[in-house]
């Protein structure tokens, strides 16, 4: 699991490049193979599309996100994440901070 602070709009895309590009290029210069792709699950709060648009919904959703309400018990995420987690074929990650969405 990897699990991280989310304090500012653009980590998603940081942590895009950190798993595409840095990763693969430490990994190669220390001559370590990796298991294409390089990727993981992760959680995101199922209240970003409504003012993020649903075009990022979609693509969160693609891109093997599993989206979770917060401020309630969310049975159905948190099972989905869960299952994603113990059975998923990339590692989790999650960043549960919450506090950006008025970037």
């Amino acid at each position: 699991m990897l699990a991280f602070r989310h304090p500012q709009g653009a980590d998603p895309l940081c942590l895009g490049y950190f798993f595409s590009q840095l990763i693969p290029k430490v990994a190669q210069e220390q001559k370590i193979d990796l298991n294409d792709p390089i990727h993981v699950h992760f959680i995101y709060d199922r209240g970003i599309p409504l003012w993020a648009g649903k075009h990022i919904g979609w693509t969160a959703s693609n891109l093997s996100g599993t989206p979770i309400q917060r401020v309630k018990a969310d049975w159905m995420g948190l099972r989905s994440a869960r299952d994603l987690y113990i059975n998923g074929k990339f590692p989790m990650a999650t960043a549960p901070s919450g506090a950006t969405n008025s970037l």
